[in-house]
């Protein structure tokens, strides 16, 4: 089982976040690579009805869509509460890692574990392996690519960590 963690939020700076447009961006990738589960992390002031966010998966015309499921949480310790038995996989930057975080993986060189579930921080907010206490026995990985004072937005890692396991696997 694969599951995505996503953080929608309201950001000042980005006209285009906290947006329904923003979690149908993410549903539209995991339908593409074959996964049917997403948390988002929710910090928005909205609190969008879970109802709304589901319909919003389920109004695409790929038939993985009905199979979709979408789920909201206040927080990542209660997004990860979900699915306790999958091995956690976190998603940033390398200039964007607290100094507590030792051990880090390229993407490159990554193996991508049979059930995991993906975290992925927000674009505005503090890294989410900051509010961690302890991610040792965790996998955290790196997407290095040439200019590494850029960090990505999270729907591009998101979509580099899928083809990227897709391609894993073949």
């Amino acid at each position: 089982m694969i599951v995505i963690v996503g953080h929608w939020e309201d950001n000042k700076t980005n006209p285009f976040s906290g947006r329904l447009d923003d979690v149908g961006r993410w549903i539209n990738q995991l339908i593409a690579y074959g996964i049917d589960r997403l948390v988002m992390v929710d910090d928005t002031k909205a609190k969008v009805p879970i109802e709304i966010l589901q319909a919003v998966a389920i109004d695409s015309p790929e038939p993985l869509a009905r199979d979709f499921k979408i789920e909201r949480a206040n927080s990542l310790e209660e997004a990860l509460k979900l699915y306790p038995k999958l091995t956690k996989v976190y998603v940033e930057s390398r200039i964007l890692l607290p100094e507590k975080v030792t051990k880090v993986t390229s993407l490159f060189d990554f193996v991508h574990p049979a059930n995991a579930i993906y975290i992925f921080g927000g674009d505005f907010v503090a890294p989410f392996l900051a509010r961690v206490p302890d991610v040792s026995k965790d996998e955290v990985v790196s997407i290095d690519y040439t200019n590494s004072q850029v960090s990505l937005y999270a729907q591009e890692a998101l979509a580099c960590i899928l083809y990227d396991r897709a391609m894993k696997e073949r």
